[in-house]
């Protein structure tokens, strides 16, 4: 620590030595000097001398700064630097004015792409001068301003006014085979002889041929461009309809897009849309116009056909193409009902099914040779034969054929005298004849002993 000490006091003399010595000689201390300009790119001067960028070092004094740019006025203070110091410049923009003298009254100006509506100013430096009239060319220039300026401008005419207009909007025009855009087109030309043709996409082009040696407009009427259109339908005598007018079934349509309509007797109309680009096929199928046939029945479960097709039971409702339709209506026990019905407009049938008449059968009994006793007289009551059916007597006569019986399943019994046999039940179908012929077996059996 002694050691540390013994040296620590000399350099402690030294420096306090060096600055007195400073002092002594008269040296300044230095200063960083920043200029902040608003404008980019102003030339900025310390004391007479260009300093890059727009910072410096200086010695502590009173030193002049000055700013310079294009078109700005320029800038000069004097500036006491005893520590970093910042100065902010703020440079004020000059303009002069702009006179201006032209051959042609009512010629417009602009500078640098902006209409004067006024007499024109304009900042130091360089600027863009343009001035029009109509029938001249336009006079384009470049103009350096640093104070008052004077320019004397001599339009040039152009020549004779040509218009071309036409009736189709989107039409562009060739003047001499040379594309000249869109309509409306004006353009001053040399006196002379022009080819002026007017095109539009979907049209026959425009020619003609102007002599030009005073203005001329020429308005051009395109017509458009026809391809024929054939239909193949599937009715006969349709009414087309293109566009909303009425047209042959071939007809000649211009190019582009367009509406259809199509309608024909006893047919759904049909409504769409096609594009011609050139002649042009189109295959169109009719949908036949479907009208209601609904059938009622008086029977439940009636069946309904129609066309000899099953349509299950009434009521039934269909829509069906306009034509004749054979329709049946049908129940058990009940006559069916058959019509033909012409459907040209809706039909409704309320069928009344008749109950079928009621055809009974016939039955006769028949008595083999045999067991007919030839000694008994007729009308002995104990030689008549009595039948009953369900056990109601069918023969109050005794009569033996033609007794009548209802369809049906039915017990037959027949009698005579004490003798009475159960013949069973039978099925009797209706007008059938039906002929019970009687047998009559005997059994002997073989007498037991008694025991």
């Amino acid at each position: 620590m002694r050691s540390i000490t013994r040296w620590a006091a000399p350099l402690i003399l030294l420096a306090a030595g060096t600055s007195l010595f400073a002092q002594g000689l008269g040296i300044k201390r230095v200063w960083n000097l920043i200029i902040q300009v608003d404008v980019p790119g102003a030339t900025i001067l310390v004391d007479n001398k260009p300093i890059p960028g727009n910072a410096t070092r200086v010695p502590e004094s009173i030193h002049n700064v000055k700013v310079q740019a294009p078109g700005y006025a320029p800038f000069s203070i004097d500036v006491n630097v005893n520590r970093d110091t910042t100065l902010p410049v703020h440079l004020q923009s000059v303009s002069f004015p702009l006179s201006l003298s032209t051959n042609v009254p009512g010629a417009q100006v602009w500078l640098d792409g902006i209409l004067m509506t006024g007499p024109p100013v304009a900042a130091w430096g360089t600027h863009t001068v343009k001035v029009s009239a109509p029938g001249y060319q336009d006079y384009n220039a470049s103009i350096t301003v640093n104070g008052p300026t004077a320019l004397q401008v001599t339009l040039v005419p152009m020549g004779i006014l040509l218009t071309v207009n036409a009736n189709v909007g989107g039409a562009t025009v060739l003047v001499n085979n040379v594309a000249k855009g869109g309509l409306p087109y004006t353009e001053y030309l040399p006196p002379g002889t022009y080819a002026v043709r007017v095109q539009a996409p979907g049209y026959s082009d425009f020619m003609t041929s102007v002599a030009l040696n005073q203005p001329i407009t020429v308005n051009a009427m395109l017509q458009p461009q026809l391809f024929p259109v054939t239909l193949n339908l599937n009715v006969q005598s349709p009414i087309v309809m293109i566009d909303g007018v009425r047209m042959p079934v071939t007809p000649n349509v211009s190019m582009g897009q367009h509406t259809l309509q199509i309608s024909a007797q006893g047919y759904m109309d049909y409504t769409g849309s096609f594009t011609v680009t050139g002649p042009t096929v189109l295959q169109i199928a009719l949908n036949p116009q479907a009208l209601q046939l609904s059938v009622n029945a008086n029977v439940d479960g009636a069946q309904v056909m129609v066309n000899n097709v099953s349509k299950g039971p009434a009521p039934y409702a269909e829509s069906l193409p306009i034509g004749t339709y054979a329709v049946r209506v049908f129940a058990d026990g009940y006559l069916d009902y058959q019509a033909n019905v012409s459907l040209t407009q809706p039909v409704a049938l309320n069928v009344q099914l008749q109950p079928k008449p009621v055809v009974p059968a016939t039955m006769a009994v028949v008595i083999p040779r045999p067991f007919v006793d030839s000694d008994i007289r007729p009308g002995d009551p104990q030689s008549t034969i009595r039948i009953w059916v369900d056990d109601k007597l069918v023969n109050p006569k005794r009569e033996l054929a033609g007794i009548q019986i209802p369809p049906g399943k039915h017990r037959v019994r027949i009698g005579s005298g004490a003798l009475m046999v159960q013949l069973g039940d039978y099925v009797f179908q209706p007008g059938i004849n039906y002929t019970l012929e009687l047998g009559l077996t005997a059994v002997v059996k073989t007498p037991t002993a008694q025991q």
